[in-house]
């Protein structure tokens, strides 16, 4: 009796139903067609045509740009869960497949992952660690991802359906998210016995709807151990201090080779504030803060903003190095130990520079095409490290400044949700730029900094901590996934970054303390949990764990 599993369109954990065997991958020869889809911003898919023998994928590999384009037959390669051979001189010889890899290693590990999914019934949803104890013991291939040490469990789910009849796996479909940049997409025919199988089933849509995170229940919440938090710090503190450069910067590891010279301006101002905050007494932590000073000084010689080329001919990230340095070289100054230097002459740079960037509505866009409009969060940071050096007595054209703010107000529904951007017409982006939950985490930085140029009050921070509240367990969801990927759409690099500002408004939103000591326990209780081992905390790559860190240890210091 054929078996075809309906897709369970909701589900909160793994699949109810009774376990299946599958005897397919027992016969000596098994025949299969593969095809992978992985994320980025441009999708990619992979073909693999061929057969299991002797727990050995031999198969022709072929890719193309995105479904129903024209495929581009590659080689013929030999896959194991451990190796990846390419045909070549009529052989098969070491082959070390770049960005084919997770995919190939996806293939290579198909038999078990599999059989590991038909344990827990023919469809449905595997998730946290349930998906982890199956994933684990395959090997390297799902043991580190994009630069992360670990898979977040609680990130981590498959949603699959299986074609079984009488023991016979005939065809599959999954959808397998590890983390951030790496979610794929995965169909095949299968068949015993057979040289080769049927090309691959198509899509099933409902594959890509991820599964509702768990509720988060405060009162549940625990209280964090005595000193953990202090332990946490410490190791955080070491770690950033250990991630330094020689020329006294910090920037990604994942992005060091990436032409973004502006990222290494935002990162750096951002590790020198934690590290001063966090830890300037320590010894030796002020000649690293004179090393990272002088970093940020070069940078501004050598004009890395000023001169920066948009990525991919679209993306201009020089705002954020300016808007970080303000907010970050101002905190910086009121953490210095002892007597602080003078940084009017980076000031005086970087207020130049957002000037020269203002759109005409009076934000901040990243986009180099953009001709008006803004994007909430560059506003936000544009806007608050504007008005952190006029209070220091900077020359900054007040004028100019309200602009900016009146274009945040104005980019925001009537709950006060920030939309992401508009294109100079507010409300252009449609209602769900307010409405999903990835606009919890900026609606509080905006209120944030509304409430602090004396434009709104404090219960509309209020209102934005509740709603972040409400909202995280989503987020959380999204914290290690990489830019544009299904249900939000948002970057996983703005997880710390909301995490930050809910902290800082903690004292400010005038809360009654049974409600505010409840969110405090959740985001100290999230932050001490998601800490790397070596000390360091990341949520997308493309910030890494410098930025990441830096925001986690100055979230901490509000929280501890």
């Amino acid at each position: 009796m054929r078996r075809w599993a309906v897709i369970l369109l909701v589900a909160a954990g793994s699949s109810a139903d009774e376990p299946v065997a599958i005897k397919t991958f027992a016969a000596p020869k098994v025949g299969v067609a593969i095809q992978v889809e992985r994320d980025f911003a441009t999708p990619r898919l992979v073909f693999l045509r061929g057969r299991f023998e002797e727990g050995r994928l031999t198969a022709s590999l072929s890719t193309a740009m995105e479904p129903g384009s024209r495929e581009a037959r590659i080689a013929r390669v030999r896959v194991t869960p451990d190796t990846w051979e390419r045909e070549a001189g009529g052989g098969f010889a070491e082959y070390e497949p770049g960005w084919l890899r997770p995919a190939c290693g996806v293939a290579g590990h198909l038999p078990a992952l599999l059989e590991g999914l038909a344990a827990h019934g023919p469809s449905g949803t595997v998730r946290g660690d349930d998906l982890m104890a199956l994933l684990r013991p395959l090997g390297p291939a799902f043991e580190k991802i994009h630069g992360v040490d670990r898979i977040a469990a609680d990130a981590a789910w498959c949603r699959y359906e299986l074609d079984v009849e009488e023991g016979e796996l005939r065809g599959f479909r999954l959808r397998l998210q590890l983390g951030p940049a790496t979610f794929y997409r995965v169909t095949g025919s299968v068949r015993a016995g057979a040289e080769k199988a049927p090309d691959p089933k198509g899509w099933a849509a409902a594959l890509d709807a991820a599964p509702e995170p768990p509720e988060i229940r405060l009162d549940e919440i625990p209280e964090a151990a005595p000193g953990r938090a202090r332990d946490a710090l410490a190791r955080g503190v070491r770690w950033l201090r250990a991630a330094q450069k020689a020329d006294g910067s910090w920037v990604s590891a994942q992005a060091e080779d990436v032409p973004y010279p502006s990222q290494r301006v935002a990162i750096t101002a951002v590790a020198l504030h934690a590290l001063a905050a966090c830890a300037g007494a320590e010894e030796g932590v002020r000649g690293q803060l004179e090393r990272g000073v002088a970093a940020l000084r070069r940078m501004a010689k050598e004009r890395v903003l000023e001169d920066a080329k948009p990525a991919h001919d679209t993306f201009d990230f020089s705002p954020w190095g300016a808007a970080f340095g303000l907010v970050h070289a101002d905190g910086l100054l009121r953490a210095w130990p002892g007597e602080a230097p003078d940084l009017d002459d980076l000031a005086k740079g970087w207020v130049a520079f957002a000037w020269k960037k203002q759109k005409a509505c009076g934000g901040w866009h990243y986009r180099a095409d953009a001709a008006d409009g803004s994007v909430a969060v560059l506003t936000a940071s544009m806007a608050e490290g504007l008005r952190a050096w006029e209070r220091r007595g900077f020359a900054v054209d007040a004028k100019r400044l309200a602009r900016g703010l009146e274009d945040l107000r104005r980019n925001r529904d009537r709950r006060g949700s920030a939309g992401y951007y508009h294109d100079g017409s507010y409300g252009s982006t449609g209602a769900e730029a307010w409405t999903t939950p990835e606009s919890a985490g900026r609606s509080v930085q905006a209120a944030l900094a509304l409430v602090d140029a004396g434009i709104e009050k404090p219960e509309a921070l209020a209102a934005a901590l509740r709603r972040f509240t409400g909202e995280y367990r989503h987020l959380l969801a999204q914290r290690q996934v990489y830019a544009h990927t299904p249900p939000y759409m948002i970057a996983g690099y703005y997880y710390h970054f909301g995490v930050h500002f809910a902290a800082r408004a903690l004292g400010r939103a005038g809360l009654p303390e049974k409600e505010r000591a409840a969110i405090r326990r959740l985001l100290l209780h999230e932050l001490l949990r998601h800490q790397e081992e070596d000390g360091s905390w990341i949520d997308s790559p493309a910030g890494g764990k410098p930025y990441a860190t830096a925001l986690a240890l100055l979230s901490l210091r509000e929280l501890k």
